[in-house]
């Protein structure tokens, strides 16, 4: 997930940052405004679909005693 999330930051400053300064050619200021409150709840969000998509395989896979699965075969 952090590496989703730095690649995502990454992603969006760099592509700021070229419009930023495409828009400084033009001799337009123009000022990035971060919504910080919409970027905690996307990251928030995806922490918990993380979490949840981590939980419930294990919690399967756990429901079985290990020796019954070192006994199967694929």
């Amino acid at each position: 997930m952090g590496v989703g999330t730095v690649l995502g930051l990454l992603a969006a400053g760099l592509n700021l940052a070229g419009m930023w300064s495409a828009l400084a050619l033009l001799s337009v200021w123009a000022t990035v405004e971060i919504p910080w409150t919409t970027i905690g709840m996307v990251v928030g969000a995806c922490a918990v679909v993380t979490v949840i998509s981590a939980v419930v395989p294990a919690a399967f896979a756990l429901r079985r005693r290990a020796v019954e699965l070192a006994s199967l075969r694929e």
